[in-house]
């Protein structure tokens, strides 16, 4: 292909990568706002992979990538920390804890099932039920609504970066040592953040609280981010320059997997 059409394909998916991760709380932030609890996120991986953005926010400025890279390691933090304020508020708060044995709200109650048997145990070991009579008038979205929602709201906003970015991504970055470093220190970073998720899921035999909306976007936004800086060139000055990004991008592709291969495991 010509050097144009690369470039524009890098500049499509690079859209599509902002696009994803610009929402890719959302769904969390939704599903622990439906379940008035945060109990089926690890604290452990929200937490590393704070410090894991913090530091690929701290190395992308010391390495001096371009400013949408920057501002979008900025979204980062503020994202992360977002998610965080909304861990303890449920744990704080709501003092509820899932039962292991619970659906995902966003997959909706099993069929052939009563909405009876979605239910949290509050502290004195009671059940107490996500799904009310219809007189509750809680609405429980389905799955399919929710999924076409988040394609809808990613491809807007992938077009929108689209049509108003940049189509080139800039020449060589010469990353200081210290930038690098950081880099790296993020990328081992992203890669344990998700240990803790997947343990914590295999203990419970249970993926109850997560949402996989936030994992699938993820997936597409590393997929998409690794392929805007392949696509754009693949020699090795320019492949070495964001090798520490490239690593953490394909790196959590694959644990993400494992957390997706989880839902369809524990799913009941």
């Amino acid at each position: 292909m010509s050097t144009k059409v690369m470039e524009t394909l890098s500049n499509i998916s690079g859209s599509v990568s902002l696009a994803c991760w610009t929402v890719v709380l959302l769904p969390q932030l939704i599903e622990q706002y439906q379940l008035k609890s945060s109990e089926g996120v690890s604290v452990y991986f929200l937490g590393i992979w704070l410090l894991g953005d913090m530091a690929n926010l701290v190395g992308s400025i010391w390495a001096g990538l371009r400013p949408n890279v920057i501002l979008l390691a900025m979204w980062f933090v503020f994202s992360d920390s977002l998610l965080l304020t909304s861990y303890f508020y449920y744990r704080n708060r709501s003092g509820v804890k899932i039962s292991p044995n619970n659906d995902n709200l966003e997959n909706g109650p099993a069929q052939g099932s009563d909405n009876s048997d979605l239910h949290i145990n509050n502290e004195e070991g009671d059940h107490v039920p996500l799904v009310h009579e219809q007189e509750d008038h809680m609405f429980v979205q389905p799955a399919y609504i929710s999924k076409l929602g988040y394609a809808i709201i990613v491809t807007v906003v992938a077009t929108i970066s689209y049509l108003v970015s940049d189509s080139s991504m800039g020449e060589d970055v010469n990353a200081s040592f210290g930038a690098e470093f950081l880099g790296f220190i993020s990328t081992a970073l992203y890669l344990s953040a998700r240990i803790p998720q997947i343990i914590q899921n295999y203990q419970r035999k249970s993926v109850a609280g997560l949402s996989m909306g936030f994992f699938m976007l993820s997936i597409t936004g590393n997929l998409t981010y690794a392929g805007q800086v392949i696509l754009y060139r693949t020699d090795k000055k320019w492949l070495m320059s964001y090798l520490p990004w490239l690593m953490g991008s394909l790196g959590t592709i694959f644990e993400d997997m494992i957390i997706l291969t989880q839902f369809y495991r524990y799913k009941e």
